[in-house]
């Protein structure tokens, strides 16, 4: 049984992050990693899922991704970026 198996292990029966840590060997944060990572939510903790589906509307994670993505200001930032990015290596490709 690796370390991850019994972190999941003890999650289940109910165990807080530091008594897990404790009994496993490692630090409470690789506790909290492993409990996201395995939870199904994309490593969203309960409280951001929260927060993104008050904000971005929907009923599920998913939802609430879809639409903070479809946003226009998302969007803008996105286009910027890129724009950004092209001239960095327009001026990068004249230089060499």
């Amino acid at each position: 049984m690796t370390k991850a198996d019994r972190i999941r292990e003890l999650e289940k029966m109910g165990c807080t992050t530091r008594e897990i840590a404790d009994v496993v060997g490692c630090l409470p944060s690789y506790v909290r990693v492993v409990t996201r990572q395995r939870n199904g939510t994309g490593g969203y903790s309960k409280h951001d899922i929260n927060y993104l589906m008050a904000r971005y509307g929907g009923t599920t994670l998913e939802e609430a991704l879809r639409n903070r993505y479809a946003t226009p200001e998302f969007r803008e930032r996105r286009l910027a970026a890129v724009r950004k990015y092209d001239r960095r290596k327009r001026a990068e490709a004249r230089a060499s």
